[in-house]
């Protein structure tokens, strides 16, 4: 404001001395400068000032970086004042100097700030943090700017040359960014990082994802592989018997107890993700007593269709895909017979003599046999028959009684009904019979096995 009232009365003293033409020749030359400072960045600008003078006059710079136009003029006249680039480690200054013919001489202090730069310019950071060195090259002291509002990023360490950076684990679903600035201490220069951070994607994976237990009760660990916290959720239908034994960052160890309801039970239990959507989950599954696999001597594990036959020819197969034990089943797609033919022998082979090594008194055949609708076979005493042979004396069962359901059934035979001839160390014949068959209906046989209990 200062300046711009001495301007003014310089122009009030032109404009009164300019009036008396008489006196024009005896007017001392003026000439006034506005303003009589320019600071610059350190990149390459422009900045215009003001002469106001009465006479003719010239204008230079004393520095190669400093340039002036016009060069020269008369009266008022706004000129520029140009500066390059500043690439040295230091602030630099220069003179901008008006001299009139008569020589008079008025002077622009000029001022140019020293260049900051660091490398790298940008990075990008995973989900997970981490550290990074950003090299600074500065002609002073500077400082790192952290904006309001990004508490994800702090200075871990700072000399004269670098700063670490030091960035936390990202919560977030989605990337994150954030400009910091370095800046020269007093100056108003600053050079700008880019931090990117990457969005965090949550997973979390378990071995086994199933189980089976044993209708005893068991224990049960299934380790897991996951980048955040997660819980263990049982449902409810399922708590009275499994529960968790212990649980670690990396596994779990299920309880499950004895199934005294002596039926098939299942819990789908989740392993969720605090937070998160992704979710695993286990599928734990219970035997019941009557389906628990007791050890004994196989006498076909029904893997394979060598030696067996079925009087419905070649609709008996191989079933890979659903069995009871092992890899395979044997299957056959019965056709409705009108209940019309007897004795069709589903399934049947001859064997080399097998020693079944149970004895009369505590021994049994057991067997896996599926049913896809009971109602269309013959279930009476008699409508279904098991039978094994040793030489010509053979032992033959009516398991109508059996109250078979639809889906696998587990068929326990005592051979406390052996003939007294009969020889449980030399097994030559198995087979399955169905009187009457109502419909369609498929059975399936698997794990034909001697045991004692």
């Amino acid at each position: 404001m200062k300046n711009k009232i001495v301007i003014f009365s310089v122009l009030c003293l032109f404009a009164i001395f300019s009036g008396c033409d008489e006196k024009a020749d005896t007017f001392p030359e003026a000439v006034v400068i506005d303003p009589q400072s320019l600071s610059f960045g350190n990149e390459a600008e422009s900045a215009d000032f003001r002469i106001a003078s009465n006479t003719k006059w010239t204008v230079s710079g004393d520095a190669g970086w400093l340039t002036v136009n016009p060069a020269s003029g008369e009266g008022n006249l706004n000129v520029t004042a140009s500066v390059s680039a500043n690439s040295e480690s230091e602030s630099r200054t220069g003179v901008v100097t008006v001299k009139t013919e008569s020589g008079i001489e008025k002077t622009l202090q000029v001022l140019q700030n020293a260049s900051i730069s660091i490398n790298p310019a940008a990075a990008t950071v995973n989900s997970a943090g981490g550290e990074i060195t950003v090299t600074v090259a500065a002609s002073g002291t500077w400082k790192v700017l952290i904006p309001n509002g990004i508490d994800w990023v702090s200075v871990k360490s700072q000399s004269e040359t670098q700063a670490v950076l030091a960035i936390v684990k990202n919560p977030l679903i989605e990337a994150r960014l954030a400009d910091i600035a370095f800046g020269l201490t007093g100056f108003n220069l600053r050079t700008t990082f880019k931090l990117t951070q990457d969005a965090f994607v949550p997973f979390i994976s378990i071995d086994p994802a199933t189980a089976i237990a044993d209708f005893e009760g068991e224990e049960i660990t299934v380790a897991v592989t996951a980048n955040a916290a997660w819980t263990v959720q049982i449902p409810n239908e399922a708590a009275s018997w499994v529960s968790v034994k212990s649980q670690t960052e990396t596994q779990v160890v299920f309880a499950i107890k004895e199934n005294t309801p002596k039926e098939d039970r299942r819990a789908v239990i989740t392993f969720k993700m605090t937070g998160y959507e992704p979710q695993a989950t286990f599928d734990l599954s219970q035997k019941s007593e009557s389906d628990a696999v007791i050890p004994g001597k196989v006498l076909d594990a029904c893997e394979s269709l060598d030696g067996w036959s079925s009087w419905l020819g070649d609709l008996l197969k191989l079933d890979t895909e659903d069995m009871k034990e092992g890899n395979a089943c044997l299957r056959v797609d019965c056709f409705d017979n009108g209940g019309n033919t007897y004795g069709a022998w589903i399934f049947e082979k001859t064997f080399e003599p097998f020693d079944s090594e149970v004895t009369r008194e505590n021994g049994y055949i057991a067997c896996d046999l599926f049913v896809s609708e009971a109602s269309r076979l013959l279930v009476t005493s008699t409508g279904m028959e098991f039978h094994i042979k040793s030489g010509g004396s053979a032992i033959e069962w009516g398991v109508g009684e059996l109250g078979l359901k639809n889906g696998w059934n587990k068929v326990e035979l005592s051979l406390s009904r052996a003939p007294a001839d009969f020889d449980l160390h030399a097994i030559t014949y198995f087979g399955f019979m169905n009187h009457a068959i109502l419909g369609p209906v498929v059975v399936k046989i698997d794990h034909i096995r001697f045991y004692e209990k």
